[in-house]
């Protein structure tokens, strides 16, 4: 099995610098593969996507937990443009890879609506997972799979019929 080389912590200092300058808060979507160019990372080295996207997500979640310190009080949407405005001012990095593009959500809506696509598709994919270990009879941590299966696919029955009526 082939290792990504270690990072020091300088330069993935360096790199995150690198990524706010060049991707993150540009008005429109990037493509990925042009940001993999910009970061002199290989788009075609699944190690490469794997860290890249991997360094995306958690410089991203590391500006929501140091930056989002300001109480919505019934006005997300001024929380999140306040949001917007400090980490923009302070160089932080934030946005989500997302088919194949790089977005940076401009209101508070279109965050949740990134927030909610991000959910359902990973509890598909928890169910994917869960259905190959319910095939042959495992169990997580003493709870058999097929328990699980049924809760995670019910839940994701709730959410896609509330996102029906949503759409309607």
């Amino acid at each position: 099995m082939f290792k990504t080389k270690k990072r020091s912590s300088e330069r993935m200092e360096a790199l995150k610098l690198e990524f706010v300058d060049k991707c993150c808060h540009k008005k429109n979507p990037i493509p990925t593969e042009i940001i993999f160019e910009l970061m002199g990372f290989d788009y075609k080295n699944p190690y490469d996507q794997q860290a890249l996207y991997r360094y995306i997500r958690d410089w991203t979640i590391e500006t929501i937990k140091e930056n989002w310190k300001i109480k919505p009080q019934n006005n997300q949407e001024f929380a999140f443009t306040k949001f917007l405005e400090k980490i923009y001012l302070e160089k932080k990095p934030f946005g989500y890879c997302i088919n194949s593009f790089f977005i940076l959500p401009k209101t508070f809506e279109e965050w949740e609506r990134i927030k909610r696509t991000n959910t359902l598709n990973q509890l598909h994919g928890y169910a994917t997972c869960i259905g190959e270990m319910e095939n042959y009879g495992m169990r997580v941590y003493g709870i058999p799979a097929e328990n699980l299966l049924t809760n995670i696919n019910r839940t994701i029955k709730l959410i896609e019929m509330s996102r029906d009526e949503e759409n309607e």
